[in-house]
């Protein structure tokens, strides 16, 4: 190691508590497989002390490895994913005509 670096320390994503939404921070972590991790969370709020356990898991490559290792893990790719929309706002629907709209009695 370079000298005045320190080695990397990995962390985990913040988490809301489930219970009253504060903070929360990460206790402990291990690996479930190569691809999934599972966390141990405990909430902040002195008042609630939630503990609960949270999992993350690699589920698509959005840039390729220019040197994989051998056997890694065979993901789909998904460079860019398009915003989500409801279902409900894909296909806008025409208001009907107003009442005193007169072009509508002239075409109809």
């Amino acid at each position: 190691m370079k000298k005045g670096t320190r080695p990397t320390k990995h962390r985990a994503p913040g988490m809301t508590c489930p219970d009253c939404g504060g903070a929360s921070t990460q206790r402990t972590g291990r690996a479930i497989t190569a691809l999934v991790r599972e966390v141990a969370y405990r909430c902040e709020n002195d008042a609630c002390g939630t503990g609960f356990v949270a999992q993350i898991a690699t589920i698509r490559i959005t840039q390729r490895s220019a040197a994989p290792k051998q056997g890694s893990a065979h993901l789909p790719f998904a460079p860019h994913l398009p915003p989500r929309i409801a279902a409900n706002d894909r296909d806008p629907i025409e208001p009907p005509p107003a009442a005193n709209d007169t072009t509508a009695a002239m075409t109809g």
